[in-house]
This record gives structure tokens, C-alpha cells and sequence, in this order.
């Protein structure tokens, strides 16, 4: 409300998330606060601010360069249990999964494709959306540019075979 105290809707809705997650099995995961709403931090596998806020300001997040499994990982714990629960998990990691893309296509435009700059941020695309093809363009072009045609070949088949699958 305007005065600053949750609406009944918003304690309503907080109600309803909470008992999603004591079904769950899970009763401590939903961390609430007079105005926030937040899954607890344990009960989190990949902590996807930090790989958001390192994106955003032009760094791979450790935890990008090994690949995010965006379907599963980020609370595997809760998965499962509910309609509900699963809806919401969903939402939030595809939330996450297009900022993430977002920051990194951002990253991606302020470098040319020789710089390695250009490869880490075009890895890093690449494994959050496989079928990138902007960021497959510049890894092409910057193994092109390196030298190394065998890698620019490679990344051409891996983008084809991605695109086969899927259409």
C-alpha cells in the first residue's frame, strides 16, 4: 500500500508461497521480512546475483564459465513438489537466464572480435543460450582472425547441429 504495509494480497501470496514450500518439504527456504520476499541462501545452489552483477560489469562469473544448467540448478531441492512451486522457480530462472543474456550482450558489443575479451564473453553467451548466433558470429570471426580456423569450423558445426535439433 502506500503507506508502506503489505497489501493484503502481497501477505496473501506470501501465505500461499510459504505453504508451497513447507509441502515441499522445505519450510525454511523462503526467507520473509516486513518488505522483502527471498529464497533463503542455502537453499540455493548457484548464487545467480553475483553471476548477474560480474556480467553486467564485464566479468565471467566462475560459475558461467563452467555452464549453468538453467533447468535444474538453482534450487534443486524444490523442484518437484508442487505445480505452483514449479511455476514460480521457472519464472524466477528465466528471469535470471535473460538478464544474464542481456548483460552479456551488452558486454559482447563493446569488444572487437580479436580481442579474447570477445571469446570469453561469446563462451559464456553461447553456453546460457547455445543457439546465440551473434555471439557464434564473434567466436567464428575471432578464431578467424587468430588464426585458429579448425576452432571457427568447430563453432560453425556446434551452431549447426544446435539449429538441426531444434528446427
Amino acid at each position: 500500500t502506500d503507506d508502506g504495509t503489505p497489501s493484503v494480497g502481497a501477505k496473501e501470496a506470501c501465505e500461499v508461497l510459504q505453504g508451497a514450500f513447507e509441502t515441499a518439504g522445505a519450510p525454511d527456504a523462503l526467507v520473509t521480512t516486513e518488505d522483502a520476499l527471498q529464497l533463503n541462501d542455502e537453499t540455493v545452489s548457484v548464487d545467480l546475483l553475483s553471476v548477474l552483477q560480474a556480467a553486467r560489469s564485464g566479468k565471467i562469473h566462475e560459475k558461467l564459465a563452467e555452464g549453468i544448467d538453467w533447468g535444474f540448478e538453482y534450487a534443486p531441492q524444490l523442484a518437484h513438489h508442487s505445480v505452483l512451486l514449479d511455476g514460480w522457480l521457472n519464472v524466477t530462472k528465466g528471469h535470471w537466464q535473460r538478464e544474464t543474456v542481456a548483460a552479456l550482450e551488452t558486454c559482447l558489443d563493446r569488444f572487437d572480435a580479436k580481442e579474447e575479451g570477445a571469446r570469453r564473453i561469446a563462451q559464456a553467451l553461447t553456453r546460457v543460450e547455445p543457439g546465440h548466433e551473434p555471439a557464434s558470429r564473434m567466436l567464428m570471426e575471432h578464431f578467424r582472425q587468430s588464426g585458429n580456423r579448425v576452432a571457427a569450423i568447430h563453432e560453425f558445426n556446434r551452431l549447426e547441429a544446435w539449429l538441426d535439433e531444434r528446427y
